[in-house]
C-alpha cells in the first residue's frame, strides 16, 4: 500500500507520507521526461506519404493519392513529360484545339484527375493495379 503505519497508543494512524512522495516523485519524472525527450511526432505519426525512393514506395504513393484523393500527392508521382495514352475508343478533342486527342499530357490528367477528386458524384473511385515488378 502507498501508506507508511504508525501506531500511536494502541490505535493506527494512516499517513499518507509515502504515497505524497511516490506521486511527488513520478509527477517530477514524467514532467523531467517530458521536458527532455525528443519530439516523437515523427515517430508516433509518420508522413503517410513517403519519398518514392522505389517503385514500390511510388506505387505506394500512387494508390494513397486516389485514396485520399490529394491532387498535389497524384501528380508529384507524375513524371514532367507524364502522357496518358487513350484507348481508340476514347480518342476525342479533350483540350478543344480542334484534333482528336490520341493522348493527353501532365496538365490535362492533373485537371481531370482534379475534378474527379473533388466532384460528388463520385462517391467511391476504385483503382487497382495488376502486374509484376517486371511488368
Amino acid at each position: 500500500m502507498f501508506h507508511d503505519q504508525k501506531h500511536i497508543g494502541g490505535g493506527t494512524k494512516f499517513v499518507a507520507r509515502t504515497g505524497f512522495r511516490w506521486l511527488l516523485m513520478t509527477g517530477g519524472l514524467l514532467y523531467a521526461g517530458c521536458i527532455f525527450a525528443p519530439d516523437s511526432q515523427d515517430n508516433d505519426n509518420p508522413p503517410l506519404y513517403q519519398t518514392a525512393e522505389t517503385p514500390e514506395k511510388l506505387l505506394e504513393n500512387f494508390m494513397l493519392s486516389y485514396e485520399t484523393r490529394n491532387i498535389d500527392e497524384y501528380t508529384n508521382c507524375l513524371s514532367e513529360d507524364f502522357e496518358f495514352i487513350l484507348l481508340e475508343v476514347d480518342w476525342a478533342d479533350y483540350n478543344g484545339d480542334g484534333i482528336i486527342d490520341q493522348s493527353w499530357g501532365r496538365d490535362l490528367e492533373e485537371e481531370f484527375t482534379a475534378g474527379m477528386f473533388m466532384s460528388d458524384s463520385a462517391q467511391y473511385i476504385d483503382i487497382s493495379l495488376n502486374g509484376t515488378s517486371n511488368t
